[in-house]
């Protein structure tokens, strides 16, 4: 990374430079209305991307063109509890359930209790090549990705 780059996140610090790089950058979309800041709850790798989860949703950043994306929750606050991206998309536990945001749609869809959940309040989700699998206050969920609808 050549330069300060910032983003809609908080404060990330170049260890290198010794510099604090801001949080109110214009434009990334990311609103701070909720609170003086925007903690960060999880990171996740896949492929050349790192991804961010916050409570306004989800910020993606490109290692190969140093580029920043942001991606609006579908509710606010969102209550990030785990986070694993795959090639279906990126999936966070919720207090309502399992999100998933397609990143070339922007868009999200919900899987609760309804669609075979243990519960809506998911607590860690992780990933293998045919499952996504779901923790939650009452038990694991295997969800089997044959078939399933990402939007």
């Amino acid at each position: 990374m050549t330069g300060v780059q910032t983003c809609a996140l908080p404060i990330l610090y170049r260890i290198r430079e010794e510099q604090i790089l801001s949080f109110d950058t214009p434009g990334m979309g990311l609103s701070t209305s909720l609170g003086a800041s925007s903690p960060v709850y999880e990171i996740a790798r896949y492929k050349n991307r790192i991804w961010f989860v916050t409570p306004q949703g989800f910020a993606r950043y490109d290692l190969k063109t140093s580029n920043w994306r942001t991606y609006t929750a579908p509710v606010l606050p969102l209550t990030p509890r785990g986070m694993v991206v795959n090639a279906r998309g990126v999936w966070v536990g919720t207090e309502q359930g399992l999100r998933v945001l397609n990143p070339t749609t922007g868009l999200w869809e919900l899987y609760t209790k309804q669609d075979g959940l243990a519960s809506n309040f998911i607590t860690a989700v992780t990933a293998t090549s045919n499952y996504i699998w779901a923790g939650s206050d009452r038990g694991l969920t295997r969800i089997d990705l044959k078939g399933i609808r990402t939007p």
